[in-house]
């Protein structure tokens, strides 16, 4: 098989979750379709999230060019928003992401500075194109700690949520829930009961 010349090389060596998939999204949005780009990185995680990087490279691409209809009642904000998670029901969509709008301290990755995340969601229907309501945030703790990767899955009554969190130093995973009608979520509850680093969740309903 004859070796592929990449357009493009993205090297995230020494940079950890979420910004190597952060910065194949910038990178994607940047070239051309049909182009190559060849990734470099150590992340001690990297051999895992190797097949998920690949999908979010190919999901990107494929949706460069897919545009839609949607207005928010939001004021645009230049904060960095990155992994939405999407669930439906009853055609309604709900909507979750890590945004940097509140972070008040900043943690310095591959020599460039960024905030601390929190977790948001809105909800949207369609009325001659798609209406969002205001963003809320999901996490107790506001723009002090990491909150990333988010995961959403819906039934009749309830939202549920799941999220990467570094309140304590190290990346784990947290949870909430609350009533679709009247959107205030509960308590954050840890997942995991022993101490170590969780990345990546995902969510379901039944």
């Amino acid at each position: 098989m004859a070796e592929i010349t990449p357009d493009a090389v993205l090297d995230v060596r020494g940079e950890a979750c979420p910004y190597p998939f952060i910065r194949t999204k910038w990178l994607v949005e940047q070239i051309a379709s049909g182009e190559v780009i060849k990734g470099v990185a150590n992340d001690p995680d990297a051999e895992e999230k190797h097949n998920l990087l690949k999908i979010i490279i190919v999901f990107v691409t494929l949706n460069i060019n897919l545009h839609g209809s949607a207005s928010s009642s939001e004021k645009e904000t230049n904060s960095l928003q990155w992994f939405p998670s999407l669930a439906s029901d009853n055609g309604i969509v709900y909507v979750t992401w890590a945004d940097e709008r509140n972070g008040n301290y900043t943690r310095i990755m591959n020599n460039q500075p960024h905030k601390s995340g929190d977790v948001y969601i809105s909800k949207a229907s369609f009325q001659n194109g798609w209406v969002f309501d205001k963003n809320i945030r999901i996490n107790e703790i506001k723009g002090t700690t990491g909150h990333g990767s988010p995961s959403i899955a819906v039934d009749n009554n309830n939202l549920y949520v799941v999220w990467e969190d570094d309140r304590f130093g190290f990346e784990e995973l947290y949870f909430s829930t609350a009533k679709k009608n009247n959107i205030k979520f509960k308590k954050d509850l840890p997942v995991v009961a022993e101490a170590g680093s969780q990345v990546l969740p995902s969510i379901a309903e039944d």
